[in-house]
Parts: C-alpha cells; structure tokens; sequence
C-alpha cells in the first residue's frame, strides 16, 4: 500500500485518485493525526508532496521506501513552497525532483529530475 500525504488540492492528487493501491491523507491536519494514521495503515511506501510536515525517523523508517516529490530541480529552491522565490528569479528553466524523505528538509538522497520548460504565459 502506498500512502500518499498532501495539501489538497492538487494536479498531482488528481492524477493519482484511481488507484486502489493509495491512501491518501490530508496535510493540513494536525501532526499527530498524521503520524497515528500513517502507523495504522503500516503502508509500503510513503508519499509526500506539499506536506508541511517534517515526519519522524520512527515513521519514515516504518516503510520500505519514504519519497518525496518536490516542485525543483534539487538542491535549488527546496521547502514547502518554492514558486515565489522562483518566480522573484525569473526561472524559465526548472523541474521536478522525487527524493528519499528524511528528517532534513528535502535533503535525502535524489533518485530521479526531470527537467521542463516554465510557460509564464500560461
């Protein structure tokens, strides 16, 4: 079972609503609802994006595998919301980073980039 945190919502979320193989679970709750559910559902793999919440080692540990999915190309603009500063540097060039989630805020190790083009006339 994969176990999908995040902010709803999001293009990412509704990409993934039809598959019976993730749970998702809601960010924006407090902490220790998060960390209970997640311990409930003893999931394979643990998913985050746009979660505002550093998991413990204990949790992300739990799992086989803990990943991440980050709007940059890493180590550049990390944290929960990179758009600002990208969009106060003019970025045209950026992508998206899937890393293995640890307790230092997207500092584990990255496993796939992908680059794009930013279409700021979209």
């Amino acid at each position: 079972m994969i176990c999908l945190i995040t902010t709803p919502p999001n293009k990412v979320l509704s990409r993934l609503l039809e598959c019976s193989l993730l749970t998702i679970i809601d960010a924006r709750q407090e902490k220790e609802l998060i960390l209970n559910k997640i311990s409930s559902y003893r999931p394979d793999v643990i998913l985050t994006y746009r979660c505002p919440h550093i998991l413990s080692d204990y949790i992300l540990n739990s799992a086989q595998h803990a990943l991440n999915i980050h709007p940059s190309l890493l180590p550049a603009y990390n944290g929960l919301n990179p758009w600002l500063e990208k969009q106060h540097d003019g970025i045209t060039h950026d992508g998206v980073t899937i890393h293995r989630l640890t307790s230092m805020v997207d500092g584990g190790e990255i496993l796939m980039q992908r680059s794009l083009l930013i279409d700021l006339t979209a």
